[in-house]
């Protein structure tokens, strides 16, 4: 089956942009000495094989037909009107089977002929992902002739992820962040080519997420009316990223991180009152009462359904027992089991476990966390350890021999901009290093050639909400969560050759998000080396600033 669909870009103004490629595909050959140009007026997608009729990949092509023809200017090219046009992009697809689970392949090819006479290109992907990951590639190679015209080159690529999960960590339980913003965050995610939105949806300050269930949960537990996410915006959500390749992860962390904000509209007696140990008097969900679990049963129940994947974070990091063990009725509980606080946070755990296990999900969880004190074979078989301690193969290695999955979010925190400079003189935000490159890292480093890489997942850039909202969010996350994406899907070999080689490229890379209107904050200054001279004075189409003074 093959489908056609033409890009016309009459009247359209895009502005200039440099030309980049982040991240570095796995193998680029180049010949920019043999360039072509694009029929901008009509160009084509001709779309062949098992996946040609996907949705995913036909709005794929809608949505870089607005993309492709904005490259950089550079006045050393030549027109070549004489030469044949390319007229299309084919892309073929060997699947039809276009879900979107943690398996699903990425890989794809890229190869253009820049031939004067007929020129091609062309994409080959296992999946629509992949294909989509190769729209992405072949946008940032197009670059804007002096004459007007929009040239590329002659390459062939070879590309696939080195890490299946490549993810970053929203929060909106302590500021909440608007749809159109997520839609942004989304659209960058698949820019950069990661795939996993880890959503802290619900935490101690607010309780977005509108459940059918129990419906006062968001209504006496979210900042206000205004600020919670309805089913259907989760649902639409949910939509917009698949159509990106991009998986949405919840976390519902439990069994602290709840007051006050699960207390104000949840079932009586959820939260557990105290002397001391907890805030103001109140601490952790009631662990000792069977209420609480038939709760939880029903609410991630529903949780469950209206986020397909197959993973659900439970969270279950900072728990402390104080609190419990200042509550006359859990301080019986515990003394009829005969059972220690720290007996008790097992004992919720392994409950949580039963609920998570009739979801059908694999579990994932903080570590440290609430889980630590279980044998690892009491935990359900697929746990996913999401690592935020320390992050090294001997303290990984109980993990690993168990057979259990991590990621890491270890020194991963992009709500920490606080760092030091590479000579190590400075602490703080240095104003001649970037802190991104923090996060420019081989995350195996130091790690034995036996480790069971199948179970090294990847990384997560988290984004905690204590400091950002709509106002800062996005040129706070990017383009420094881009490092650890190039540090995700590259070779080894780029990374290793260090910030300082990267730093243009990622400089040209910052000036494509901001061409299509994403506020990415600028990595440095020409007089520290971190930017390409091109871009001294910025980019050449920065985000429109607007204000009306009063």
């Amino acid at each position: 089956m093959k489908h056609i669909l033409s890009c016309v870009l009459l009247g359209m103004s895009l502005p200039p942009l440099a030309q980049a490629v982040w991240p570095y595909p796995q193998m680029m050959n180049s010949d920019t000495k043999s360039t072509t140009i694009l029929e901008t007026n009509n160009f084509k997608l001709e779309a062949t094989g098992a996946g040609a009729s996907s949705d995913i990949l036909l709005q794929a092509f809608h949505r870089y037909s607005k993309l492709f023809f904005a490259g950089s200017i550079d006045n050393t090219l030549n027109d070549k009107a004489e030469c044949d046009k390319l007229t299309a992009l084919q892309v073929h697809v060997l699947s039809s089977d276009d879900t979107l689970l943690d398996t699903v392949s990425e890989n794809y090819t890229l190869n253009v002929d820049a031939s004067c006479t007929a020129p091609s290109a062309s994409i080959t992907a296992d999946t629509v992902f992949g294909a989509l990951r190769g729209f992405e590639t072949f946008s940032q190679l197009i670059v804007k002739a002096g004459t007007g015209d929009y040239t590329i080159s002659s390459v062939n690529i070879t590309d696939f992820p080195r890490f299946p999960f490549r993810a970053v960590l929203i929060d909106s339980g302590r500021h909440y962040l608007p749809i159109p913003l997520l839609q942004a965050h989304l659209d960058t995610m698949a820019y950069n080519k990661m795939n996993v939105l880890h959503w802290h949806i619900v935490d101690m300050p607010s309780f977005p997420y509108v459940s059918k269930k129990y419906p006062d949960l968001s209504e006496k537990g979210a900042f206000d009316s205004n600020h919670v996410y309805t089913p259907q915006n989760i649902s639409d959500l949910i939509q917009y990223a698949r159509y990106r390749g991009v998986r949405i992860i919840p976390e519902f962390d439990t069994p602290a991180h709840t007051y006050p904000s699960w207390g104000k509209g949840g079932p009586a007696e959820l939260l557990t009152t105290c002397s001391s140990g907890g805030f103001d008097g109140v601490g952790p969900l009631r662990a000792d009462r069977n209420e609480t679990y038939s709760f939880l049963q029903e609410l991630f129940s529903e949780v469950g359904e209206a986020f397909p994947d197959k993973i659900f974070h439970f969270g279950g990091d900072e728990m402390h027992p104080g609190c419990w063990e200042n509550n006359p009725d859990v301080a019986k509980f515990l003394k009829k089991k005969n059972m220690t606080g720290e007996d008790l946070i097992s004992y919720y755990m392994r409950n949580l476990f039963k609920i998570g296990n009739k979801l059908n999900k694999s579990t994932m969880l903080w570590h440290p966390g609430a889980a630590d004190n279980l044998p690892l074979e009491d935990l359900p078989e697929k746990t996913i350890f999401d690592v935020y301690g320390a992050w090294n193969y001997s303290y990984l290695q109980p993990l690993l021999d168990a057979g259990k999955s991590v990621v890491r979010s270890a020194d991963l925190y992009l709500d920490q901009i606080c760092n030091t400079d590479p000579d190590g003189t400075h602490h703080g935000t240095y104003w001649g290093y970037f802190s991104g490159w923090d996060y420019y890292m081989d995350i195996m480093q130091g790690f034995p050639k036996n480790t069971p890489l199948k179970l090294i997942l990847g990384a997560k850039a988290n984004m905690w909400g204590e400091h950002v909202d709509a106002t800062n969010f996005i040129p706070r996350v990017w383009p420094r969560a881009s490092c650890l994406a190039e540090a995700l899907w590259s070779d080894t070999s780029v990374v290793e050759g260090g910030w300082k080689k990267a730093a243009p490229r990622l400089d040209d890379f910052r000036c494509v998000l901001t061409s299509r209107n994403i506020a990415a904050e600028p990595i440095g200054s020409l007089l520290y080396g971190e930017v390409n001279p091109a871009h001294s004075a910025g980019c050449s189409h920065e985000i429109n600033f607007e204000y009306t003074p009063p």
